[in-house]
């Protein structure tokens, strides 16, 4: 395994959208400990590729508001720099959203986020489960 600073080195992702555009993004710094020690275990790529999460696809505006949507992620890797794009904490693995999805796990990925983006997300989940269903994903 490569040999990692950890002073330095974030966890990123590289995030299918529904729109079919592909964007990277850096984890969330209150998950980046955690993240980097999956990493050099060699678990965290199993983990969260093809996963869906959620992503910001607009700036921030003054009050903190973002438009979220669910993106699958492609692939997982380290690297010594920072970005500003980052993801949300609320994901679901592969095998979750693949398989019988149930409350809990829709109620995680909507959190506490506002009407519109809870609207988003859960059309996104849709949009997902059918592509795989009908295997265009």
């Amino acid at each position: 395994m490569e040999e990692i600073d950890y002073a330095k080195t974030n966890v990123f992702c590289k995030v299918l959208l529904p729109n079919g555009r592909r964007v990277t993004y850096q984890f969330p710094n209150d998950l980046r400990e955690a993240m980097l020690q999956s990493y050099i275990d060699g678990e965290l790529k199993e983990l969260l590729n093809g996963a869906l999460i959620n992503v910001p696809t607009s700036k921030y505006t003054k009050k903190g508001k973002v438009k979220l949507r669910l993106g699958k992620t492609i692939c997982v890797f380290v690297l010594n720099r920072k970005y500003r794009r980052r993801t949300r904490g609320q994901f679901l693995t592969r095998d979750i959203w693949q398989g019988n999805l149930n409350k809990a796990n829709v109620s995680f990925l909507l959190h506490d986020h506002s009407f519109k983006n809870k609207i988003r997300i859960r059309l996104d989940l849709i949009k997902w489960r059918l592509r795989f269903k009908s295997n265009t994903y």
